[in-house]
C-alpha cells in the first residue's frame, strides 16, 4: 500500500509517513512474521510513530490505520519476544518492546498537543460523533472500565480475578464495537481501555504472585476475547486479523 508521493516526499505529513512505514514490504511488523527481528525496520517506525506523535494532531481522536500501526507492532513485537527470546534480557527484544510501548502509552494514554486556532482550522475534520445511543455505550463502558468494584482494580489492587466483572468489561466493550461500526475514527478514551486490558491483563496475570485460582484454559480464553476483541477496534477486518494472528 503506497502512501508516500515520489515526487516530492519532503511534503508528506507525518501521519502519511507512519502509515507508509507500517505497511511498507520491509516494514517491522512484516520481517516479524517472516522470524526476523529487523532492528532498522524498527528504528524506521520508532521514528515514524515518534514523528507523527510530536506533530500537531487531534489528540483526543484518531484514525483507525494510526491505531492500528502503534497496537499491532507492540502486540507482534511482544510475541515475538515471548516464542523466540523468553529468557533473554537487555537484548534487542526487550529493549525494542518497551520502546513499542513508550509510543504506544504516548497515543492511547493521551498527551497534551498545543494546537493554535491556524493549525486547528487546517487539520481535516473527524468522522460523524457517535449516535446518542453510541454516546451512552461508550460511557458505559467507561465507567465500567474505571468502577471501583469493577475487574480492572480489583485485579490490580486486590490480585482477585472477578469472573462477574470481566464478563460486564467485555460485554460493554463488545457493546461499544458494535455502536463504532466501520467508522473510520477512534475515540482516544475508549481506544485506551482495548489498548490497555489486551496487554496489561495478560501481563498481570503471569506474574509469580498473582493467584491463579482457576484452569489455565480459562485464563488463555480470557486473554483471547481481549485480543480479539482489540483486532476489532484496531484493525477492523477480520479476516486480516485472523491471518495476522495465525503467522507463526
Amino acid at each position: 500500500m503506497a502512501f508516500l508521493s515520489e515526487a516530492n516526499p519532503e511534503s508528506v505529513d507525518p501521519k502519511r509517513a507512519l502509515l507508509s512505514e507500517f505497511f511498507s514490504e520491509p516494514g517491522f511488523v512484516v520481517r516479524l512474521h517472516d522470524g526476523v527481528w529487523d532492528e532498522a525496520a524498527l528504528q524506521r517506525l520508532l521514528s515514524a510513530q515518534r514523528a507523527y506523535l510530536t506533530s500537531p494532531r487531534d489528540a483526543a481522536r484518531f484514525e483507525r490505520d494510526v491505531a492500528q500501526a502503534f497496537w499491532l507492532p507492540h502486540r507482534e513485537a511482544r510475541r515475538y519476544c515471548a516464542q523466540v527470546a523468553p529468557s533473554r534480557s537487555n537484548d534487542p527484544c526487550e529493549r525494542g518492546c518497551e520502546q513499542l510501548h513508550d509510543m504506544a502509552y504516548w497515543l492511547f494514554m493521551g498527551e497534551p498537543v498545543s494546537l493554535d486556532d491556524a493549525v486547528f482550522a487546517q487539520m481535516p475534520s473527524a468522522s460523524p460523533a457517535l449516535s446518542a445511543d453510541g454516546l451512552k455505550v461508550r460511557q458505559a463502558m467507561l465507567d465500567e472500565s474505571l468502577a471501583e468494584d469493577g475487574f480492572l482494580l480489583r485485579l490490580r489492587c486486590e490480585l482477585e480475578w472477578d469472573r462477574d466483572g470481566f464478563a460486564r468489561l467485555v460485554d460493554a466493550m463488545r457493546g461499544y464495537v458494535a455502536a463504532q461500526g466501520e467508522v473510520g475514527w477512534l475515540d482516544r478514551e475508549a481506544a485506551e481501555v482495548f489498548w490497555y486490558v489486551e496487554w496489561f491483563v495478560p501481563q498481570w496475570v503471569s506474574r509469580p504472585n498473582f493467584p491463579r485460582k482457576l484452569a489455565p484454559e480459562h485464563y488463555e480464553q480470557a486473554f483471547d476475547d481481549l485480543r480479539d476483541l482489540a483486532i476489532l477496534l484496531f484493525v477492523g477486518n477480520e479476516s486480516h486479523a485472523t491471518r495476522q494472528e495465525q503467522t507463526p
